[in-house]
């Protein structure tokens, strides 16, 4: 959606809102931009625009490794699963990727880039 500006979205917005179409070359620049989005592979950069800082980062990757090290001691503790869990969905949150391992390698690329 490049090539529209801010005004012919927001129309396209509020007309929607009222029940109404949006123009043609609105719809069509919608599609294709869907149509990009669902091609992109998975490894893609997700053009989040922001990263974390150096420290965040890190102190997610550090909990990440921890959750993991806490888990392989008590595979069956419900609180080291919970854990876990939060700590797993924090990087792909944190540097916008779908999957775990996808998260941690942009984590990493991101601090090396830093260093």
């Amino acid at each position: 959606m490049a090539h529209l500006s801010a005004a012919e979205i927001a129309a396209a917005v509020v007309s929607g809102a009222r029940g109404e179409a949006a123009p043609a070359h609105v719809e069509r620049a919608l599609r294709r931009t869907v149509l990009v989005a669902r091609s992109a592979s998975p490894g893609a950069a997700r053009g989040t625009g922001l990263l974390p800082s150096l420290t965040r980062t890190e102190e997610v990757l550090s909990r990440l490794h921890g959750c993991r090290a806490r888990l392989a001691q008590a595979p069956g503790d419900p609180g080291a699963l919970r854990a876990m869990d939060d700590a797993a969905y924090t990087p792909c949150v944190l540097l916008g990727q779908p999957r775990l391992r996808l998260a941690i390698s942009a984590a990493e690329q991101h601090l090396s880039d830093l260093r």
